[in-house]
C-alpha cells in the first residue's frame, strides 16, 4: 500500500516538474507583443476601468506622474501678438499596480526582459494622464499615418509614455 502512495507521489511530483519547465519554455517562446497582450488582458479581467480610471483611484491616492519635457524648437515668434510655436517631446512616467501583478512579474522573470513596448492596440487599453497646458492657444500631436507615441512597461510596474 505504501509503495502505491510513493509511486503516486513520485508520478505527481514528476508531472508538476515537467509542467513547470514547459510553462517556462512556453513563456520564453512567446513574442514580446504576446506577453504584453497577456499582461494587459489579465489586468482587464480584474479591472473593468483600466482605460478610464487612474491607478490608486479607489485608495483615494493621486497618481504621481513624473514629467520631463524637452523643447525641440521655438518658431514663429510674433512679438506684436505675443505668440510663438513650440515643438516639444513629452515623457510621462507613472506606476500602475493594476498592471504590475504577480503573473506579470513571472512573465518578466521567465522571459528575462526588462521592459515591453506597447503596440498601438494595447496603448488604447491603458490609462493615460490628461495633459493640460494653461493659457495654450492651440495644441496638437504629431501624427502622419498614426499618432507619434511610444509606451513601455517596465518589470517594476512603471509605465513610460513618450509623445
Amino acid at each position: 500500500m505504501n509503495t502505491w502512495r510513493l509511486t503516486g507521489f513520485v508520478a505527481v511530483f514528476c508531472s508538476l516538474c515537467v509542467s513547470s519547465l514547459l510553462g517556462t519554455e512556453t513563456t520564453k517562446r512567446l513574442k514580446k507583443s504576446e506577453i504584453l497582450t497577456n499582461i494587459v488582458r489579465l489586468a482587464q479581467d480584474f479591472y473593468d476601468d483600466l482605460k478610464t480610471t487612474p491607478p490608486l483611484y479607489d485608495e483615494n491616492y493621486p497618481a504621481t506622474i513624473q514629467v520631463v519635457m524637452y523643447v525641440s524648437s521655438i518658431d514663429a515668434v510674433n512679438e506684436a501678438s505675443m505668440d510663438f510655436t513650440m515643438g516639444i517631446l513629452l515623457h510621462l512616467k507613472w506606476l500602475d499596480p493594476r498592471i504590475h501583478s504577480q503573473r506579470a512579474t513571472l512573465y518578466f522573470k521567465e522571459s528575462g526582459l526588462d521592459y515591453l513596448d506597447f503596440d498601438t492596440e494595447n496603448i488604447k487599453k491603458v490609462w493615460l494622464p490628461d495633459i493640460f497646458f494653461p493659457d495654450e492657444k492651440k495644441g496638437s500631436f504629431h501624427d502622419i499615418m498614426t499618432r507619434n507615441q511610444m509606451m513601455r512597461l517596465y518589470k517594476d510596474g512603471y509605465i513610460l509614455y513618450i509623445s
